[in-house]
């Protein structure tokens, strides 16, 4: 009986070491937590690789910013929109637009 317990603290403790690498393994130099490791790399399903080389992107990303007013936006098709501390909370259902200038045409993150 005492070797049965011995085992399962054993086993729980390598479970939480487990646990604890895992987590650590995947927080950013900020410190921020994610589902799979935050990298530099940029990783596209095949078909959006398609869709950037269907139209003309060539491997360079524009590194102007363009700044959009959240709060200025239009709703149709039922879509419900309130504005939070946090952005725009939207229904599930309808669209919300906003309309914005790109001085500069290309791909931009």
């Amino acid at each position: 009986m005492k070797f049965k317990k011995s085992l399962i603290i054993v086993t729980v403790l390598i479970i939480i070491l487990a646990v604890i690498a895992v987590i650590h393994k995947n927080k950013d130099a900020s410190g921020e937590i994610y589902a799979v490791p935050a990298s530099n790399t940029v990783v596209y399903d095949t078909s959006y690789r398609e869709y950037l080389e269907q139209n003309g992107y060539n491997g360079i990303i524009e590194d102007a910013e363009i700044n959009v007013d959240l709060i200025n936006y239009t709703v149709a098709d039922a879509m419900s929109a309130k504005v939070t501390d946090l952005g725009v909370a939207t229904g599930d259902s309808g669209s919300i637009t906003w309309t914005f200038d790109v001085p500069k045409e290309g791909f931009y993150n």
